[in-house]
């Protein structure tokens, strides 16, 4: 939180000074950006302050990435953020007032990200994701690493993974999940989500989405940012409603396209 009514210019030197002991790495190295958020709740007379890091590393490698690829990068956004957007924009229908929780499972990660009357009001990422249950089949079934993601994602893999390589996986998302959502709760004093919203890589596959929700203890829904859209004929809609969740952070980033924004 900070003195309301302060220039960008004074918020920007200010949160300098702040930032040296809240960022892990010298100053140097990351690039950081901030938005007033609004009164605080807490503290009378203050504004909430929103600064966000990332190390130059990663997002340079992701700029030079775009403009082989011959675009021209604009706008620079966190994934947690993301998510939160494709929530607001595209999840319906959303209780006013109510928490929306959405739990992202890629490759490495777990991402937490929960919203509240359309802000991201708590993030979080883990170190957890599908390359652990990748990883698994393609040492128990002997087959090459690619091979086994890419059938798994499309869901043509073959064999017992099912019953003798699924189980442990599961049990250990749930944990990692049942993790997560103890940590938001605790930070921010909330209740246990009654559902969430599932995606990334790992929503898309069918088992392990039917072990979630018979097992996990609240309602699972797999989040499909294109439910609520006109899907293009030239596409095939059956093939794209599977693969619905992987595209979240996409769909999150789209988004961006449809609001103002400023540099």
């Amino acid at each position: 939180y900070m003195d309301p009514e302060q220039s960008d210019y004074d918020l920007e030197n200010q949160i300098e000074i702040e930032a040296d002991s809240l960022i892990p790495y010298p100053l140097e190295e990351v690039y950081l950006d901030f938005e007033e958020m609004g009164p605080s709740a807490t503290h009378t007379g203050k504004v909430n302050v929103l600064l966000t890091a990332a190390h130059k590393d990663l997002v340079d490698s992701r700029l030079l990435l775009a403009r082989e690829a011959n675009f021209d990068p604009k706008i620079v956004d966190m994934e947690n953020y993301a998510i939160g957007n494709a929530m607001d924009f595209f999840h319906t229908p959303h209780t006013e007032d109510m928490p929306l929780c959405c739990i992202n499972v890629g490759a490495s990660l777990l991402q937490i990200c929960v919203i509240k009357n359309g802000d991201v009001i708590y993030t979080k990422e883990h170190a957890f994701g599908l390359y652990q249950l990748i990883n698994d089949i393609s040492a128990i079934h002997m087959v090459e690493r690619e091979t086994a993601e890419r059938q798994l994602l499309d869901g043509t893999l073959s064999g017992n993974w099912v019953e003798d390589t699924l189980p442990i996986f599961a049990a250990n998302l749930q944990q990692n999940i049942n993790r997560a959502l103890q940590m938001y709760m605790s930070t921010l004093h909330a209740e246990r989500p009654t559902k969430i919203l599932f995606s990334g890589g790992a929503a898309t596959i069918e088992p392990l989405v039917d072990i979630l929700k018979q097992d996990l203890g609240l309602e699972v829904d797999c989040f499909n940012p294109f439910s609520n859209m006109s899907i293009n004929p030239k596409l095939d809609a059956t093939r794209l409603s599977k693969i619905a969740p992987q595209l979240a952070i996409a769909a999150g980033l789209a988004s961006r396209s449809f609001t103002p924004w400023h540099m």
